[in-house]
């Protein structure tokens, strides 16, 4: 029998890909990006909610992933593409690093500065490359 969090998770990840297939995850997480690159406002997919539903469910989706990669680690399972996608990611990130960091990003986006005046290339990269690594994965 899973554990009612893993189970929760799964449902959450099955539930975000329902919406919208990895292929357009990765399509939004790159739109998300640039926008927290530029100096100002400048989601084009809607309005203001749009761009914080879209974090929000980039953000239930690592917790998901997190929640499934403890699982793993506790059951001693064997693992698959998505889990090996999910240890590299928890590799370089703990939740609360991924979370800090994934904020300042979404702050970036809304506001009138770039995450580029904030943090330095190399994370910026890192934060890209790992995340769009995670969304391919699903």
């Amino acid at each position: 029998m899973s554990e009612p969090a893993s189970a929760d998770a799964n449902l959450i990840l099955q539930k975000i890909t329902d919406f919208a297939e990895p292929a357009e995850l990765l399509e939004l997480f790159d739109e998300f990006c640039r926008c927290a690159m530029e100096e100002h406002y400048t989601w084009k997919e809607g309005g203001p909610g749009n761009l914080l539903f879209i974090c929000e469910l980039f953000e239930m989706m690592v917790e998901a992933c997190y929640l499934l990669n403890r699982k793993r680690k506790k059951a001693g399972m064997r693992e698959s593409k998505t889990d090996l996608a999910v240890k590299e990611f928890f590799r370089t990130y703990s939740l609360p690093e991924w979370k800090k960091e994934f904020h300042a990003w979404v702050e970036a986006a809304f506001a009138e500065f770039s995450i580029v005046e904030n943090v330095e290339t190399n994370t910026i990269t890192r934060f890209q490359v790992r995340t769009r690594n995670l969304i391919k994965s699903l």
